[in-house]
């Protein structure tokens, strides 16, 4: 485990892959430590070659736990202080739940920082989850009780 002071706190995270793979910054749901990572997403990246970084986010795993509550634009502050501590000047990036709120936050605030394909796999993954829900939901409902 590595430590880096970050702003007001310490932040927990580990890199896997080649150095000069392309940057991967994995952020995880709420209280998540990084070690889930490893579980997940984490090993297929680095067989093909990534540079990847999981981190703790603040009030998790071995990251520092200021007094709270933590807003999502400051977890997104956290990732991108992480990334220039990290010389990263872009990253692809993979949220989880809160992760991926941190994620939208960041192409919001700091487009430059995601790198451009990030986030359409998501996009579309969250269209086609709507639109199953929504045939779920509505499947086998007269059309006079859906408004149609």
């Amino acid at each position: 485990m590595t430590v880096a002071q970050i702003g007001d706190i310490s932040m927990g995270y580990e890199l896997h892959g080649p150095e000069d793979g392309q940057p991967v910054l994995l952020l995880g749901g709420t209280s998540m430590p990084r070690g889930v990572w490893a579980l997940m997403q984490l090993p297929a990246l680095v067989e093909a070659g990534y540079r990847v970084a999981a981190l703790d986010a603040r009030g998790s795993g071995e990251s520092s736990a200021p007094q709270g509550p933590y807003t999502i634009a400051q977890l997104a502050d956290d990732a991108a202080a992480l990334m220039a501590h990290l010389g990263w000047s872009e990253a692809r990036m993979m949220g989880l739940s809160q992760g991926g709120f941190v994620v939208e936050e960041l192409m919001a605030q700091r487009p430059e920082l995601v790198h451009q394909d990030a986030g359409f796999g998501r996009l579309r993954h969250a269209f086609l989850l709507v639109l199953i829900l929504a045939f779920i939901f509505l499947r086998g409902r007269p059309a006079g009780e859906i408004g149609v």
